[in-house]
């Protein structure tokens, strides 16, 4: 989006994905480029699969258009969020353990073959949680990954190749990335600093993106069910009713309550 400084009006029509995410969101200086780039009566499109409150209600309002996409390229249902209130070790914790429940799911999850994103709202705690998994043995091919790590794209590499099964990662994975047979934990997912609706909404759609292997599971856990976790699910589920009611789901696939 910076290449938008180098431009006086002259586009009739702009396109912007990710509208929601860095470094455009909030930024007046970037905001402005983009409307100075388009010629007078150019039409913007944002691109997002989170959409702000604040643009939601502009929709209702009719001041802006909305068009949804409710479904995948593939025609199966989003994979809908379960909810966990469950005791969770404290995350200021020098010896930070696994709880048992986490270890039993990525032990069942690599005999299926399937990958793990285990993601946590803090740097220093996903360095711990990382660690004690990896020290664990419990597991094969485990490791951290978080936006100040200086070896982040040799494991995000590891990742996509299938050598590494369970990555423990920020949000720094929440959105733009692909991965087959995956499937996603939020750990303290009731941190609503950090986890708030939208970035609960990206994380799960981390899961059942390819069309081979179109499903997964999606975890919440938390020692709270906050507001953001339920409204992430109820936003993904009423996905699922409005492409099931408009008869888009492939047959046989159900769309979750």
């Amino acid at each position: 989006t910076h290449q938008l400084l180098r431009f006086t009006p002259f586009f009739h029509l702009a396109i912007l994905d990710e509208a929601d995410a860095y470094p455009y969101r909030e930024n007046r200086m970037l905001t402005g480029a983009l409307a100075n780039a388009l010629l007078p009566g150019g039409k913007l499109i944002y691109m997002t699969a989170t959409p702000d409150e604040e643009w939601r209600r502009k929709a209702v309002r009719g001041e802006i258009g909305l068009s949804r996409l409710v479904l995948r390229h593939h025609g199966h249902p989003l994979p809908v969020p379960v909810l966990c209130k469950h005791p969770l070790p404290p995350a200021e914790a020098e010896n930070w353990l696994p709880p048992p429940e986490v270890l039993s799911f990525l032990r069942q999850a690599g005999e299926k073959n399937r990958q793990v994103l285990l993601f946590f709202p803090t740097v220093r705690l996903t360095e711990k949680a990382g660690r004690a998994l990896k020290n664990a043995g419990l597991l094969p091919a485990v490791d951290f990954i978080h936006s100040r790590d200086e070896h982040k794209d040799r494991k995000l590499q590891a990742f996509d190749c299938g050598r590494l099964q369970v990555l423990a990662t920020t949000t720094l994975l929440e959105r733009g990335l692909t991965f087959p047979r995956l499937d996603v934990i939020v750990l303290y997912a009731d941190r609503e600093e950090i986890f708030t609706t939208e970035t609960l909404v990206q994380i799960a759609g981390r899961v059942g993106r390819s069309s081979a292997a179109p499903f997964g599971e999606v975890i919440f856990i938390g020692e709270q069910i906050s507001r953001p976790m339920e409204k992430a699910r109820l936003w993904i589920a009423g996905m699922n009713k409005e492409a099931e009611k408009l008869g888009f789901l492939k047959q046989g696939t159900s769309h979750g309550n």
